[in-house]
């Protein structure tokens, strides 16, 4: 993905517990099918021999790019806590992603480096009901929100990852007012915003798990949509550029109205204006010390 290009990242697992009906890792070769996850037991050692082989280390490295570290599997969240902490330890600014629920141990080791830790929470609405229907095994929107509310108040950079809206249905100004009413109400003040990017996978996903309503209101937008490229091997159609350009300077301004800045993802939206903004969420290095060079660490 162009938002990873030049960032460390690790995979702790192959396959995730949420079924998220738009994972576009569902898709892969080596997924390993619903309700199964194989965790990379030799991830820490991997890692650790890596860093050992390096001049430079990262700058920074982003938890998961294709997985989630707080899904409710307790074998994955033991190699995330690991390498988190050896990472941690050693200076290195980690990125994490997540729609699961982190754990008060994980709070308690971020609660020790706040300054070297960027957090995103994926969330796209507060209904509940939405929520489970498209994220079935997922964290709940309240813990979300509270999950944001523990991480601003233990001093750490946070913000919401309002990506994939799935348009007609989580773009509405009914969907996003409230959303953006209760992160503001947590003290939230910035978030990443981004549509689904349809692959075929995904298009199948929707028509067989989510009820004919709501699958039809969503792929009825992408009639009009755009062949687009955003990785070497990765394609997929994205709505057209008019809808996107339209949508994002709404939902800009709706988030405005609540005290939060909205930037959208660059690499997915090189056609439309403006886009200013990574998916990842880590801030710029504020240092230059040799060892907090970008580099590439891979962990599989």
């Amino acid at each position: 993905m162009g938002c990873l290009e030049g960032v460390a990242s690790i995979n702790l697992a192959a396959g995730c517990a949420h079924k998220c009906v738009y994972c576009y890792a569902r898709g892969y070769p080596h997924y390993p099918g619903d309700g199964s996850v194989t965790a990379y037991e030799n991830v820490v050692t991997s890692m650790l021999a890596e860093l050992g082989r390096m001049r430079r280390w990262p700058r920074a490295v982003y938890f998961c790019p294709a997985t989630d570290p707080f899904q409710p599997i307790e074998k994955v969240q033991d190699i995330a806590y690991s390498a988190m902490a050896h990472l941690l330890d050693r200076g290195i600014r980690i990125g994490v992603l997540t729609k699961g629920v982190i754990t008060p141990r994980f709070h308690t080791l971020f609660a020790r480096y706040p300054a070297l830790i960027d957090a995103q929470v994926g969330i796209t609405t507060v209904d509940e009901t939405l929520q489970k229907m498209t994220e079935p095994y997922s964290a709940t929107p309240i813990e979300r929100l509270a999950a944001i509310w523990r991480l601003r108040e233990a001093g750490i950079h946070v913000e919401a990852r309002i990506d994939p809206l799935l348009p007609g249905i989580t773009d509405t100004d009914e969907n996003l007012t409230g959303l953006f009413a209760r992160l503001a109400s947590v003290g939230l003040d910035r978030a990443a915003v981004n549509y689904l990017f349809l692959r075929d996978h995904i298009r199948t996903n929707i028509l067989t798990e989510l009820p004919p309503r709501i699958s039809n209101t969503i792929l009825g937008h992408y009639r009009g949509g755009v062949l687009m490229q955003v990785a070497e091997r990765s394609t997929g159609i994205a709505l057209n550029p008019r809808y996107r350009r339209a949508a994002y300077a709404r939902i800009c301004a709706l988030a405005a109205a609540y005290g939060i800045v909205a930037h959208v993802c660059a690499c997915k939206n090189r056609d439309v204006h403006p886009a200013q903004g990574t998916c990842t969420g880590l801030r710029p290095a504020t240092a230059d010390s040799p060892r907090e060079r970008q580099n590439l660490l891979y962990c599989h």
